[in-house]
């Protein structure tokens, strides 16, 4: 009965620590995105878009949130606005990330300006997976009139 005790406490003090150690929200961004797009989203004027002040505007509608799941997982080539500058870059796919990790980047994205779109769920990524596309695909997407209009 005592090693019971002892593996149950034991178990206690694990669980608490590993609550205490949990990953921020920015985690995920912060392992894969923002050596481009720099901490906080802010971007690099001409070189990388900034996110932060841009992509809750694009979460707030089905072709935007489109768009931020498949340049994640499928990545872009090509032109885009931002700023009113033209960007020519490379953005790598991330496919590798889970449904869930990638859901944990674009949340944390979308959340940079304090947004309120709504949260993206592991299915819309999954759903989104499902139809890769190539990344002048995600460029086109990119330079919709409806997406560079929401995008400030």
């Amino acid at each position: 009965m005592k090693v019971g005790f002892l593996g149950a406490l034991l178990g206690g003090f694990l669980l608490a620590a590993s609550v205490a150690q949990a990953a921020p929200p920015s985690a995920v961004f912060d392992q894969t995105c923002a050596i481009c797009h720099q901490a906080g989203g802010v971007g690099a004027p001409g070189e990388f878009p900034r996110l932060a002040g841009r992509a809750a505007s694009l979460a707030r509608f089905p072709l935007g949130r489109r768009l931020m799941i498949a340049a994640v997982l499928n990545g872009s080539i090509g032109r885009v606005q931002a700023d009113h500058q033209t960007i020519m870059g490379v953005m790598p796919a991330f496919n590798q990330l889970t449904d869930v990790q990638a859901c944990e980047a674009l949340n944390y994205i979308a959340s940079l300006d304090g947004g309120s779109a709504p949260p993206f769920t592991p299915a819309e990524v999954a759903a989104v997976r499902a139809h890769p596309m190539s990344p002048n695909e995600v460029n086109a997407l990119a330079r919709d009139p409806t997406v560079e209009a929401a995008a400030p």
